[in-house]
């Protein structure tokens, strides 16, 4: 083991909800394969501590910043155009964290061809996307407590013919009036918030191999893997 290692972080991402678990599983990675040091996670959009997509549009716009390319668009057009912006800062973070939900669309693939587009940039990008939503990350890490969430989960199962907690990717995003979708299901297995007191036991005391087996469709295994990338590059 080297020095301890302090590291500044800036996370882009959609919601509370996904910065909150793309912070637990960075700091779970460290903590549990024994990195020793600090994360200071900073904001452009304080007090908030994270930075949400749609603030860095209109930081882009009220600074004019001109950045176009021919024929660029969608998610890889926004990826390039946040990453530009940090990497403009005075004191840019050595660590970015990109969160967002796929949303039954290609964003990883999109923003990953950001990414090598962009070439050097004085900070490592990591990309957490939820596939389809960041609720699906929440289920995969639901286990049941009592006879009371073992019937609300085998009800799940019923209604939805899968197991939501073993196949989460198969939960559908966006479409509230479905029983599959990620969010109907999260409630219906909480009763309560992804964001209260039991939704954060599934992804704060669920083993990372139990996480990272059952949301392999997720983007789970990705960013873990990248988290783990980047601390064996700083050790």
């Amino acid at each position: 083991m080297g020095d301890a290692v302090s590291v500044t972080i800036l996370c882009v991402a959609e919601d509370r909800l996904g910065f909150t678990l793309a912070q637990a599983l960075f700091e779970r990675v460290c903590v549990e394969e024994g990195l020793d040091g600090s994360a200071q996670w900073q904001s452009l959009d304080a007090p908030d501590a994270y930075t949400r997509w749609t603030s860095m549009r209109d930081r882009a716009r009220r600074t004019n910043l001109r950045f176009t390319v021919k024929g660029l668009g969608g998610y890889e057009f926004e990826t390039r155009r946040v990453l530009t912006q940090l990497a403009l800062l005075s004191s840019p973070p050595q660590v970015v964290v990109l969160c967002r939900d796929t949303d039954n669309k290609p964003v990883r693939d999109e923003m990953n061809r950001a990414i090598v587009a962009m070439g050097d940039l004085p900070f490592t990008v990591l990309s957490a996307v939820a596939h389809r939503e960041a609720e699906a990350w929440v289920v995969a890490g639901f286990e049941a407590r009592d006879e009371r969430e073992r019937r609300a989960l085998r009800a799940l199962q019923q209604s939805i013919g899968f197991d939501p907690t073993r196949e989460p990717h198969r939960m559908t995003a966006n479409d509230a009036g479905s029983p599959r979708d990620a969010k109907r299901v999260c409630e219906a297995l909480l009763e309560g918030p992804a964001l209260g007191d039991r939704g954060r036991m599934c992804w704060e005391e669920t083993p990372l191999t139990v996480l990272i087996a059952r949301g392999v469709e997720t983007g789970i295994p990705e960013y873990v893997a990248s988290v783990r990338s980047w601390r064996a590059s700083v050790c």
